[in-house]
C-alpha cells in the first residue's frame, strides 16, 4: 500500500492534507456502506481503515 511505502508524505499529494483526506475518504466509505452495501463498500471501508491505521503508527 502506498502509505506503507511512502508514509505520511503521501498526503502531500492531496490539497486537504492528512486529516482532511482521511475524513473525506472516511465519509465516502460511510455513505457507500449506507447506500450500496456489499462487498465493494466493505473493501473500501477496509482500505480506508488500513490507511488510517498505517499513518497512526
Amino acid at each position: 500500500m502506498l502509505t506503507e511505502t511512502i508514509g505520511r508524505a503521501v498526503f502531500e499529494r492531496f490539497t486537504a492534507g492528512e486529516e482532511g483526506t482521511l475524513w473525506y475518504y472516511g465519509e465516502l466509505s460511510r455513505i457507500f456502506a449506507e447506500r450500496l452495501p456489499g462487498t465493494l463498500s466493505m473493501e473500501i471501508a477496509r482500505t480506508v481503515d488500513s490507511i488510517g491505521t498505517a499513518v497512526a503508527s
